[in-house]
């Protein structure tokens, strides 16, 4: 099948970000990669409509790669902003969004202001586990995250987390122990199952005889427990790609090559929940950067996530992220109102019936936009 691309190189802050995206025809994708001296930070994905015209592949290609730089550009300037107003709940959003996105030093920077400047129970103790976590610091990371336990010890996604991070350090026992309490505070985490399923495949060539675990063969009858597990609970798994590693379960110098090809599947699967834009942007974009002006970037952003629902229908965060979208768009609209009333009173300053309707719109807004930053907070 045939696959078209772009290159460009951008220059943002300090940095000079290489932006590389493609169209793969034959799985109907844009992918756009974003690196940093050959690092990849971040993959941006929008899936095109199988109805589409040939011809059209090549605009939409130049679309999203445009967008995709003009997101990036527009990040930098917003940090800018932000960084100036030293606001706490911004510099919050903007770490989040950073971390989201790759920038996970950026993302510690932004934390750490936050845990300065509130008490210590509500400093991002989660978001700086992840960071560090990313960043390939797994002490430090585990170092935020049992705090972030103590705050939040019913969280399944940070039991996971820290399972993961002592499974980087080769500390098993801790490994399993987290990895059960994440399960037993979520029967049907399918990514605690799947993660689960994997590590005890890595502990057969990391530590085969170990105390704490049962000998090799028995593993290796868990892991395809916790693995069946995962997909009886999950549809997003590529059951063909599932059943093509099963077969190598019997043999067991294949190994490695079954973890291989899990962890790709497991990270293809958590790539399918990030959106296009993330919340945090929202927020940011419509408080330091006019997104209720920009009206273009909104209608793309309700067409990607309309089209992520098209494709997950059952993730909650999606509807969530579409009802902001349009209470937004319905600020726009409020905005363009405001002025053509205002336009039709510079015509006809005796024009009563617009002043007294602009007058209307203008103090019911003060209330919706005030609701607005609220719900985007």
């Amino acid at each position: 099948m045939k696959t078209f691309g772009l290159n460009s190189n951008i220059r943002v802050g300090a940095k000079t970000l290489h932006v590389q995206t493609s169209f793969h025809q034959d799985s109907q994708i844009i992918s756009a990669s974003i690196f940093d001296g050959g690092e990849i930070l971040d993959v941006r994905e929008l899936r095109i409509d199988e109805d589409i015209l040939q011809t059209q592949y090549e605009q939409e290609l130049n679309q999203f790669h445009e967008y995709v730089i003009s997101d990036l550009e527009l990040l930098f300037s917003i940090a800018d902003k932000v960084n100036q107003s030293r606001d706490v709940p911004s510099k919050k959003n903007l770490g989040l969004l950073f971390l989201n996105k790759g920038f996970n030093h950026e993302a510690i920077e932004h934390f750490k202001f936050v845990r300065e400047q509130t008490s210590e129970k509500e400093g991002c103790n989660y978001e700086l586990g992840k960071a560090y976590y990313n960043t390939g610091d797994f002490e430090t990371a585990l170092e935020y995250l049992k705090t972030a336990i103590i705050e939040l010890p019913h969280y399944a996604d940070i039991h996971l987390l820290v399972a993961k991070s002592y499974k980087e350090l080769g500390q098993y026992k801790f490994t399993i122990n987290h990895l059960q309490k994440a399960i037993s505070l979520n029967n049907n985490y399918h990514e605690a199952y799947f993660t689960y399923a994997i590590i005890l495949l890595e502990s057969i060539i990391d530590v085969p005889k170990y105390s704490r675990l049962s000998d090799p063969e028995e593993r290796l009858k868990e892991s395809l427990d916790y693995l069946n597990q995962a997909l009886s609970i999950s549809k997003d798994y590529n059951r063909l790609v599932i059943e093509s590693v099963l077969e190598l379960f019997n043999e067991p110098d294949k190994i490695s090559e079954v973890i291989i090809h899990l962890k790709q599947e497991l990270n293809s699967v958590t790539k399918k929940k990030k959106k296009e834009i993330d919340d945090s942007e929202f927020y940011l974009k419509f408080m330091f950067a006019g997104l209720d002006k920009d009206n273009e970037a909104l209608d793309f952003y309700i067409n990607a996530v309309e089209k992520s629902l098209n494709l997950h229908p059952d993730f909650a965060d999606l509807y969530h992220s579409l009802g902001k979208a349009y209470l937004v768009k319905a600020w726009y609209f409020i905005s363009k109102s405001s002025g053509a009333f205002k336009n039709a009173l510079k015509k006809n300053p005796q024009f009563a019936r617009a002043q007294k309707t602009l007058t209307l719109v203008e103090n019911d807004s003060k209330g919706f936009l005030n609701l607005l930053k609220t719900i985007l907070e």
